[in-house]
């Protein structure tokens, strides 16, 4: 059972002019008729103008169990759940599919109706994810999954379960009210100057793009996607066309890291491989950062830790919190104080210093 845009096939997504969003390619009925269908196997579908009429048919269905095979199960409602999200930027939908497999994995095949709170409340706590380097066989290590992972992988299901809760297809939300323990947060790692200018150096290539990371804090996937006309030497900025939270942003670069991106007569991508093409985020990582991150000796650290260094470097720069936020993009300076608060406590004795020099 399915919503259908009759106007969109699947396939690349693109940026539909009339409405707005981010859509696969026009069909041959574009335009034509009613948009939305609803198939239900052994039922005849139906097509509905808008898509709001379509999904409260497709809910009326399941509320009146017209279902052949059996109930609803949660793998078919994390489908649904996630279709309601095909708005959101590529990095969250990424981020929701990673959350979705933890569901299917553990709880997809079983039926909404029988699932019961305690299930949930054991697969939850027992949650595992892969970490470390693959092995040989393409495998990685399953430790105990991080509180974030956790957190995402149960708002993905509460996701799922409200939709059968508004369908009437349970009575209660077997989702609601589990509790995940908390645990450390894993101490930030920062890099001192020597250190990011020991890993520039073994990172043969790609120095600039080590530094750049490094003092504006350009997530991985942000940098790969730079355009040279992204890049405004003449005011010290560059644009972020489009990060994590959807929106675009302005992010200050230092002067001597601007020069080092020798933009003169170039166009096209920022960063490139060997061959001319844009960089693959996956590829460098794999191919270029980690093996220049062992030879300058800083096992363990990742692209994510060059953003954590950058805005150490910007809190000792004297930038406020509202700064900060701007610069690299978090939605609230509740989440870069959250993140980061003990940063600002490390340069309380800085502050204090300059104060005595102003009283003199």
């Amino acid at each position: 059972m399915a919503v259908q845009d009759l106007w969109h096939q699947r396939g690349p997504l693109e940026r539909c002019p009339e409405c707005r969003q981010q859509l696969g390619p026009r069909s041959s009925r574009h335009g034509r008729g009613k948009r939305w269908r609803v198939s239900v196997p052994g039922h005849p579908s139906r097509a509905f103008t808008t898509k709001t009429d379509a999904q409260a048919w497709e809910r009326e269905l399941w509320s009146k169990g017209v279902r052949p095979g059996g109930r609803v199960t949660v793998a078919e409602l994390l489908d649904q759940h996630l279709r309601g999200k095909a708005d959101l930027t590529r990095d969250s939908r990424n981020a929701l599919k990673a959350a979705a497999a933890h569901v299917r994995e553990g709880l997809g095949d079983v039926e909404v109706g029988r699932l019961q709170r305690h299930e949930v409340q054991a697969w939850i706590a027992g949650l595992q994810s892969q970490h470390g380097p693959r092995r040989e066989d393409g495998t990685r290590e399953l430790r105990p999954a991080a509180w974030e992972t956790k957190r995402r992988a149960l708002q993905v299901l509460r996701g799922a379960t409200r939709i059968a809760l508004e369908a009437g297809l349970i009575e209660t939300d077997p989702a609601e009210g589990i509790r995940i323990a908390a645990n450390h947060k894993p101490e930030i790692r920062v890099l001192t100057i020597a250190e990011l200018r020991r890993l520039a150096a073994a990172c043969v290539g790609y120095e600039a793009m080590i530094w750049l990371m490094g003092t504006t804090g350009l997530r991985i996937s942000e940098a790969v996607r730079l355009d040279v006309k992204d890049v405004r030497a003449d005011v010290g900025r560059l644009r972020v066309a489009r990060s994590k939270s959807g929106e675009g942003r302005d992010v200050p670069v230092p002067a001597t890291v601007m020069d080092m991106l020798e933009l003169e007569g170039r166009s096209g991508p920022l960063f490139t491989s060997p061959e001319g093409v844009r960089l693959d985020a996956d590829n460098w990582r794999a191919r270029r950062f980690r093996p220049a991150v062992h030879e300058a000796g800083l096992d363990g650290l990742t692209p994510h830790g060059l953003r954590h260094t950058a805005v150490s470097l910007m809190i000792a720069s004297g930038a406020t919190v509202k700064d900060v936020q701007a610069a690299v993009g978090h939605k609230t300076t509740a989440m870069t104080l959250d993140r980061y608060a003990h940063l600002w406590d490390r340069s309380l004795d800085d502050v204090a210093r300059r104060m005595d020099g102003l009283l003199g």
